[in-house]
């Protein structure tokens, strides 16, 4: 609970084990509506709800106490999925929610991916399951699901990463429905299937929505440019962190998505997407101290919350969170305390697998069409960086010839699609010369309201032409 700026923490005693899997969603006003652990749906009343029993049943999941497979969720109420298991508010469906979860059948890989919907106005608001376990998609998983917000605003990209493949399962949810899969392939990023990328691993959007990056100890950190109007990846670039197979790992993104953070168990790294080049390395910002609580609070998940700071989980159950309380500072001026942050009961392995619910429109886009804005005092909440942001456009409105000017220091990533105000393509420059000046010939287009989608290795701009002759 949160008052103006002071954090109280309560405690409140539950029949369930939440230790290794753990989603939850609370309605616009912030009133908790359910949560899982990945074998049942609790309400708030912390009950569970009804038809929300037998989560990923009736395929067997792997009991890691036992060593053994059971009929049931191993860890009496916790699936074995650190990261699998999402949950989303239904655009355009007052009340209604999906539960995106991973369903383990013969080994500790993911195989399935399902669906199951949630409605909270029957019985009183306490709420009713109206279906369960419905398969999307078979494959090989990591144990690995986030979304995030349209660009329009109102809609959810939902993305699944593969196993030992270079592949994501998108989907989109709209009112209309769940649409999808879209296999999308990212080569020449594969992500190989050892056994910390089977559970010591995170992957997660930054609070713009316009870059994606996932971490493992047998892969190190994948990053990625993302198109919140096409559902496109691009731009793949991979890096070999220091200490990365010592286990564990975890990654999140600063508030203005400029700063990287990855946890290597041992150690805590800061990766500038302002350089050119992030395989010359990173920043360490601190190494684990030996601090026990009860066990060793080695470094693990991590997650930007709402106050701007940057709360990290441990490897072992723990009484403590750490914290990262400025990461948009540079270095060592990030502030990153260990066991910073005293809980009132141990917490187990992970965090609650949320996604950037505040991420709104993406302003001017082609995608830009529903009306729904960014709310009253988060209009400069985007905090996008790049050298493509100084990039001058003219004449405007133009007839024959757009020039195009960027400043040096764009990468060699610089792109340039031409969007019609409906949305479609019509035209695509695959790379812009960085401190020089572009002829784009408009001669064939139509008289008409145009976008110009510019992308580089750090941010994304667009720029709106008319065409009048």
């Amino acid at each position: 609970l949160r008052f103006g700026n002071i954090l109280t923490m309560d405690t409140l005693h539950i029949p369930y084990d939440l230790d290794t899997s753990l989603s939850a969603v609370s309605d616009s006003s912030g009133h908790l509506q359910f949560y899982t652990g990945g074998c049942a749906i609790i309400s708030w009343n912390h009950q569970v709800m009804e038809g929300g029993d037998s989560l990923n049943y009736p395929e067997p999941a792997y009991d890691n106490m036992s060593n053994r497979y059971n009929s049931i969720c191993p860890f009496k109420d916790s699936y074995w999925s650190h990261q699998g298991i999402l949950s989303l508010p239904w655009p355009g469906r007052d009340s209604q929610y999906a539960v995106f979860h991973q369903r383990v059948r013969d080994s500790f890989w993911p195989h399935d991916l399902l669906l199951t919907t949630v409605d909270m106005r029957p019985n009183g608001g306490l709420g009713r399951v109206t279906s369960k376990n419905h398969v999307l998609y078979r494959d090989s998983f990591a144990h690995m699901a986030t979304a995030v917000r349209h660009g329009n605003g109102r809609d959810w990209w939902v993305v699944v990463p593969t196993l030992n493949s270079d592949q994501f399962v998108l989907y989109l949810l709209d009112p209309q429905g769940l649409h999808g899969p879209s296999y999308l392939r990212q080569s020449p990023l594969r992500w190989s299937g050892g056994y910390y990328a089977f559970w010591g691993h995170q992957c997660a959007f930054s609070p713009q929505g316009d870059r994606f990056a996932r971490m493992s100890g047998e892969n190190g950190l994948h990053v990625y440019d993302f198109d919140r109007c096409t559902g496109e990846f691009s731009c793949p670039k991979k890096v070999d962190v220091p200490g990365q197979e010592r286990g564990a790992t975890g990654v999140a993104f600063s508030p203005s998505g400029r700063f990287i953070y990855v946890s290597t168990t041992l150690t805590l790294l800061q990766y500038d997407l302002g350089e050119a080049n992030l395989s010359k390395g990173g920043t360490l910002i601190g190494e684990f101290d030996g601090f026990e609580a009860p066990l060793a609070t080695t470094f693990y998940q991590m997650m930007l919350a709402p106050d701007q700071k940057i709360y990290m989980s441990c490897t072992n159950g723990a009484w403590v969170l750490h914290t990262i309380h400025a990461p948009d500072r540079k270095g060592t001026a990030c502030n990153f305390r260990q066991h910073d942050l005293v809980l009132p009961a141990q917490n187990g392995f992970v965090l609650p697998n949320f996604p950037h619910f505040r991420v709104y429109d993406w302003a001017d886009s082609p995608c830009d069409t529903l009306g729904v804005d960014v709310p009253p005092g988060q209009e400069g909440s985007d905090g996008a960086i790049g050298f493509i942001e100084k990039l001058s456009v003219w004449p405007n409105p133009a007839q024959g010839q757009v020039f195009i000017e960027l400043p040096d220091g764009c990468g060699a990533a610089n792109s340039l699609r031409v969007f019609s105000a409906t949305g479609a393509l019509v035209k695509e420059v695959a790379w812009l010369p960085p401190g020089k000046t572009y002829d784009l010939d408009v001669t064939l287009l139509a008289e008409a309201v145009y976008f110009l989608v510019f992308a580089d290795e750090k941010t994304v701009k667009t720029v709106k032409l008319v065409i009048a002759r």
